[in-house]
C-alpha cells in the first residue's frame, strides 16, 4: 500500500495536534516495535540425515516499518557451523511480515543435543535485539518400545470414560524418548476380561507421544490391565484398573418370582429385587419401591435402599387370608425391567369352622317345600371354603329335610331342602360336621304360615314431585303378597291421604292376578311434603310420599315490604323484603328478583328467593324524597309496591338562594326577597330549622325577624330599605341584613346580605325638583327663579358646577346627616335657611344618597 513520504515523527505530531493534545516544543514520535512468532525452536534430526528447517516470523508491533533487519548466530557449547539463519527481507510491516529460515545440518554431528542463539535486530526499533533459542536433537535410534507416561484412572465406573485417559511414549533402545510422529498405538484388555470402548487407537505426535480419549471398560467388577502396542515395538502393560459398578441401568428379580403358601401365612422367601448397571453389576444406595397387592402384607414396605450388592426387599411377605393370587411389585424409576412382579398363590387351609351361608329365617306355607335351600359352608381359619367335609342334616318342629347327609363342594358349601309341616309355627333345620375333632352344629330358623294377604309393598309412584293441587304424573301402585311372598289376587286395597288430596283413579281398588292395585293421586293445594297410604287389612299399610311445589308466580299474592318506612339521608337503610307466592299462597323458592326504584337511591344486590319465598335487599339514599320500590320476578311485575321516605339529616350548612348584594331603592322591598336554605351534608334542605333575620347596619326593616324553614329547608323575609346608611366609608352605601340558622356545626352561618342603595335619576331625582309654581306651573327646582333652575338634561360636566357654585343648591358632603333643615334640598353653611316648601324626609334622604353616590354622575 502506498504511504506518504513525510517523516513518521512529523505525521504523529500532526495527529496529536488535531486531537487537542498538549505537546512540548518538540514533536512526539512513536517507534515501531520488534516481535517474533517464536523465541524457542527444537528441531530433531538423525545422525548423517538430511538438514531440518524451522521458520520464525518477524512481526512489527506498531504502524510503520521495521527497516534494516539483521541476524547474528551464536553457538553454545563449542560446536558451531551446524545452523544457518536467513532473512526473507530486510523490512517488516503490519501488512507484510519478514520470515527467518533456520536450517540445521546434522553433517558429522554425533548423538546429543546442540544449542545456539539467533539474535534479531532492526534499525530504529523501540526494542531489540530479540533472541531465538535453537535446540537440535540428534537421535539415530528408531522407536523400540512403548512406555506409559500417564496411567489410566486407578478406579473407573463400569461403562464410564476414564477420568484420567492414558498417554504412552515411544522409546528407543536405550530408553530415550523417540520423537517419531504418525505411529499408530492400539490398546487392548490384558487381563480381567470384559470390553473396552471408546477410541482404542491413538497416533503419536512429533514428540513420539500418543494420548487416548474416551476409553471406558465394560464388564463385571474387578481389576483389569491394559496392553498398549504398536508395530515393531515392545508393548507396555498398564497398572491395574479397578472396575466398579457404573450407572444404574436395570431392575431384576433377586429372589423366586413365583411361590405358593397357605392363605394368610408367610411365603418361604420374601421378595427381593436388584438394581444393576449395563453389565449386571449391583448398584448400591438406589431406592426401590415395594407395593403388595390388596390383602397381603410386606414388611417393611415402600421405598427401600439397595445394599452393597445392589439388592433390596422386605423381610417378610404374608399372603392374603383369602385364598388366591397375591403379588408384590418392585419398581425403580427410569430403569429397564421396572417394575418387577413377584407372585404367590394362597392355598386353602384345614377346615376350622362351620357357618350358615343362606336359607336362615325363611317363611313358608303349611304343607309346602321351601323355595330357598339351607346352605352351610366349611371354612379354614381365614374363611376360605374347604371341600370334602361331611355334613349331616336334621329337623325339629315337624316336616323333613333332603338330603340328610352330604359333603361340601369345591367352594366348601353343602345344601339341603326343607319340607314344612301342616300346622303354622316355628321349625328348625340343623347341619352338623366334625371339624378338627370337634362336633359343630348350626341351626336355620323357619316360620310356617297360613295363606292370605301378608304383605303390601309399594311398586311405583313413591317420592314424586308436582305442583300443589296437580295430579302426579305417575300413578300409585302396590303389590299384595301372601306369607310366601307370592302375589295375592282379589284383595281390596283402600287409598287415603290426610293432605286434602283426592284419588281420581279410585279410592278402593281390587288387586289383579299379579297382586297389583293402582290409582292416581291429586295433591292437596298446600306446598310441602304430602303422604298417602294404601291399606289391605292385616299387614301394615304402604305409605307413599310426595312433594308439592309452588305453582306459577301470583302478582297479587306476592308482596313488597320495607322497614322502616322512613330513613335519614346517608344513614341506616331500609330493609326491602320481597315475598313471592303462587296463587295458593305457597312460597316459591329459588327465583331471581329484580328491584326497581323510582327516586335516587341505592340497593344492595338481592339474591334468589329462599325456601320461604323471600329475598331481601337494603335501600339507602343521600337524596331526600320519596322512593317507590317495585319488584319483578321471573318477568312478572308484583302488583304491590312499597314507599320509603328519605328525610334530610342534621343541618350542616346554610346557603343563600338569592344574590347577597342586591341593588335596592329606598322605601321599597328588596326583590327578590332575601332567601336562604339550610342543608344537610348531602345538600338536602332541612325543614323546621329556626332562621333569624337581623339588621346589622343601615336603616331598613325586615319581617318576619324569625321564621322556620319550610319542607324544602328554605326561609325568607321581606326587607325594606328605609334610609341611606351613612356609616364609615367605604361601605357607607350598604344596608346589612344577617340570616342566622340555629344550631351548631353549620358551615356558612350566618349569611350577610348587603343592600346597595341605588338612586335613579329619572325616577327618584327628577320628581323631587318638579313642583307646580304660582307663575303658571313651570317645572322648577324648589321655588327658585327660572335662572336658578338646573338643566337636568345637560351633561354631568355642566350640571355639577351649576349645582355647586356660589350659593346654589348643593355641596357634596355637607350636612349629610342633618335633621334640622329637612326643608332644604341642601345648603352651604353661609346660605340662610331655605324658605321654600318642605320636602318629605324620605325625599331629602334620596337626594342625599344621590349626592353621596356622585350627584349627577350617576
Amino acid at each position: 500500500m502506498l504511504r506518504p513520504s513525510l517523516p513518521r515523527p512529523f505525521l504523529i505530531g500532526v495527529v496529536l495536534s488535531a486531537l487537542g493534545c498538549e505537546q512540548d516544543s518538540k514533536l512526539i514520535s512513536v517507534l515501531p516495535t520488534l516481535a517474533v512468532s517464536s523465541t524457542s525452536v527444537a528441531p530433531v534430526a538423525t545422525v548423517g540425515g538430511p538438514p531440518v528447517t524451522e521458520t520464525v516470523t518477524i512481526v512489527n508491533g506498531t504502524d510503520g516499518a521495521l527497516d534494516g533487519l539483521s541476524l547474528s548466530v551464536q553457538f553454545i557449547g563449542g560446536v558451531s557451523g551446524w545452523l544457518t539463519a536467513t532473512l526473507s527481507q530486510t523490512t517488516a510491516t503490519r501488512e507484510q511480515a519478514a520470515t527467518i529460515q533456520l536450517r540445521a545440518t546434522p553433517g558429522t554431528l554425533g548423538l546429543g543435543v546442540y544449542q545456539a542463539n539467533v539474535a534479531v535486530s532492526a534499525q530504529g526499533a523501540a526494542n531489540g535485539p530479540i533472541r531465538i533459542a535453537v535446540r537440535l536433537t540428534i537421535d539415530p535410534r528408531p522407536p523400540a518400545k512403548l512406555a506409559i507416561v500417564t496411567q489410566a484412572s486407578a478406579q473407573s465406573p463400569n461403562g464410564v470414560a476414564f477420568d484420567r485417559q492414558p498417554m504412552v511414549q515411544l522409546l528407543n533402545a536405550i530408553d530415550e524418548p523417540a520423537a517419531k510422529a504418525g505411529v499408530v498405538v492400539a490398546v487392548t484388555i490384558g487381563s480381567g476380561g470384559g470390553q473396552l470402548t471408546g477410541s482404542t487407537t491413538a497416533v503419536t505426535g512429533p514428540d513420539g507421544r500418543a494420548t487416548f480419549s474416551g476409553l471406558s471398560l465394560l464388564g463385571s467388577v474387578g481389576n483389569r490391565t491394559l496392553i498398549f502396542s504398536a508395530p515393531n515395538v515392545t508393548p507396555a502393560t498398564s497398572a491395574p484398573v479397578e472396575l466398579v459398578p457404573g450407572v444404574a441401568n436395570g431392575l431384576e428379580a433377586a429372589s423366586a418370582p413365583i411361590q405358593t403358601a397357605d392363605a394368610g401365612t408367610a411365603v418361604t422367601e420374601a421378595p427381593r429385587a436388584r438394581v444393576v448397571d449395563q453389565s449386571g453389576n449391583g448398584i448400591a444406595g438406589f431406592p426401590i419401591t415395594f407395593v403388595a397387592s390388596a390383602g397381603s402384607a410386606i414388611a417393611p414396605s415402600g421405598n427401600l435402599t439397595t445394599s452393597a450388592t445392589g439388592t433390596a426387599g422386605p423381610t417378610s411377605w404374608v399372603l392374603n387370608p383369602v385364598a388366591g393370587a397375591n403379588s408384590v411389585t418392585a419398581s425403580a424409576a427410569g430403569l429397564a425391567g421396572s417394575p418387577v412382579t413377584f407372585t404367590a398363590t394362597g392355598r386353602v387351609g384345614a377346615a376350622a369352622t362351620l357357618v350358615k351361608q343362606s336359607g336362615d329365617n325363611v317363611t313358608g306355607l303349611v304343607n309346602s317345600v321351601l323355595g330357598t335351600p339351607h346352605v352351610v359352608k366349611a371354612t379354614d381359619g381365614f374363611g376360605n371354603g374347604v371341600s370334602g367335609v361331611a355334613i349331616s342334616w336334621g329337623v325339629t318342629g315337624g316336616g323333613s329335610v333332603n338330603p340328610t347327609a352330604g359333603v361340601t363342594d369345591q367352594n366348601g358349601a353343602a345344601q339341603a331342602v326343607r319340607a314344612l309341616p301342616g300346622a303354622p309355627g316355628a321349625a328348625t333345620t340343623t347341619a352338623t360336621a366334625t371339624i378338627g375333632g370337634t362336633v359343630r352344629t348350626v341351626s336355620f330358623a323357619v316360620t310356617v304360615v297360613n295363606a292370605g294377604p301378608a304383605l303390601i309393598v309399594k311398586v311405583t309412584g313413591d317420592g314424586q314431585t308436582a305442583v300443589a293441587g296437580a295430579t302426579l304424573p305417575m300413578g300409585l301402585q302396590v303389590r299384595i303378597t301372601n306369607g310366601l311372598g307370592n302375589p295375592e289376587p282379589n284383595a281390596q286395597v283402600t287409598f287415603t291421604t290426610p293432605n286434602g288430596g283426592t284419588f281420581p283413579g279410585g279410592i278402593s281398588v281390587v288387586t289383579d292376578a299379579n297382586g297389583l292395585a293402582s290409582t292416581t293421586w291429586k295433591l292437596g293445594t298446600v306446598a310441602g311434603p304430602q303422604t298417602a297410604q294404601a291399606a289391605v287389612g292385616g299387614p301394615p299399610p304402604a305409605v307413599f310420599t310426595a312433594t308439592a311445589t309452588a305453582g306459577a308466580i301470583s302478582a297479587s299474592q306476592s308482596t313488597v315490604a320495607v322497614s322502616p318506612t322512613t330513613i335519614t339521608a346517608g344513614g341506616s337503610g331500609s330493609l326491602i323484603t320481597v315475598t313471592v307466592k303462587d296463587g295458593g299462597g305457597n312460597p316459591i323458592n329459588g327465583l331471581s328478583v329484580v328491584l326497581g326504584v323510582i327516586g335516587a337511591a341505592t340497593t344492595t344486590p338481592i339474591g334468589a328467593t329462599n325456601p320461604s319465598g323471600q329475598a331481601t335487599s337494603t335501600l339507602t339514599a343521600t337524596v331526600a324524597g320519596t322512593k317507590v320500590i317495585s319488584a319483578t320476578v321471573g318477568g312478572t311485575l308484583i302488583t304491590q309496591t312499597a314507599t320509603v321516605t328519605v328525610v334530610a339529616g342534621t343541618p350542616t350548612q346554610i346557603v343563600a338562594l338569592v344574590a347577597t348584594t342586591p341593588p335596592v331603592q329606598f322605601g321599597l322591598a328588596v326583590s327578590p326577597a332575601p332567601s336562604v336554605q339550610v342543608r344537610d351534608q348531602f345538600n338536602n334542605g332541612v325543614p323546621g330549622v329556626t332562621v333569624t333575620f337581623g339588621i346589622t347596619s343601615g336603616q331598613s326593616t325586615v319581617a318576619p325577624a324569625s321564621t322556620v324553614t319550610n319542607s324544602s329547608g328554605t326561609a325568607s323575609g321581606s326587607w325594606v330599605i328605609a334610609a341611606l346608611f351613612t356609616g364609615p366609608a367605604p361601605d357607607n352605601v350598604y344596608n346589612r341584613l344577617v340570616a342566622t340558622a340555629s344550631g351548631g356545626g353549620i358551615s356558612g352561618n350566618p349569611i350577610t346580605f348587603l343592600g346597595t342603595a341605588t338612586v335613579s335619576f329619572a325616577s327618584d331625582l327628577v320628581p323631587s325638583f318638579q313642583r307646580t309654581q304660582p307663575n303658571g306651573g313651570c317645572t322648577q327646582a324648589g321655588c327658585h327663579g327660572a335662572s336658578q333652575v338646573p338643566n337636568f338634561t345637560s351633561s354631568a360636566a355642566a350640571l355639577y358646577p351649576f349645582l355647586t357654585t356660589g350659593t346654589r343648591y348643593v355641596v357634596p358632603g355637607d350636612s349629610v346627616n342633618s335633621t334640622t333643615t329637612t326643608n332644604l334640598l341642601w345648603r352651604k353653611p353661609s346660605v340662610a335657611p331655605h324658605t321654600g316648601g318642605v320636602f318629605p324626609a324620605n325625599r331629602v334622604t334620596i337626594i342625599k344618597a344621590w349626592i353621596v353616590q356622585g350627584a349627577p354622575n350617576n
